[in-house]
Order: structure tokens, then C-alpha cells, then sequence
């Protein structure tokens, strides 16, 4: 939605991940080479509202050919807590 409504979606790709991740990047700059995700956490019951994911993307740079690496990660509730 934040895509197709800011004007972003001719020249952004985004990765949808779970529980509300996502990963953009610039089209013409970078080239998606994989992506997944996993469960790593679960919200203590004090402040539930669901389990939490990292999702990661692996883009080559098409001028460089260099890779990177990227994680995104929103960790569990209670802030500071460790999840469950």
C-alpha cells in the first residue's frame, strides 16, 4: 500500500515478509537474488500480539556485482524482555 500510494512502485521492489516486514529496494540499482524468513520470538503474554519474524533479502548491485546482505527483524514484546 505505502508503495502504490507514496509513487514509489515504478521504481521500488518490495519484499513482503510476516508479521508486518518488508524490504524495498531501487529497481534499477539492485537485483533481488533470494529472500526467506523465520519465526525467532514470541510475545510474552503480559503484552501478546503475535510471534515475531527476520526476514532477510540477498541483492547484487548491477554495476558492482557486489552482494549484500540485508535483515529485517521487529523484536518481541515486552521491549527488552527476550519474548518467550
Amino acid at each position: 500500500r505505502v508503495m502504490i500510494e507514496g509513487g514509489f512502485s515504478a521504481n521500488y521492489t518490495a519484499v513482503q515478509g510476516p508479521h508486518a516486514l518488508a524490504v524495498a529496494f531501487k529497481t534499477t540499482r539492485w537485483e533481488l537474488a533470494g529472500e526467506g524468513s523465520e519465526v525467532v520470538a514470541v510475545d510474552q503474554a503480559e503484552q501478546f500480539f503475535s510471534s515475531r519474524s527476520v526476514m532477510w533479502v540477498r541483492l547484487i548491485h548491477k554495476a558492482s556485482k557486489k552482494v549484500v546482505f540485508f535483515v529485517n527483524h521487529h523484536g518481541p514484546l515486552r521491549i527488552n524482555s527476550g519474548g518467550r
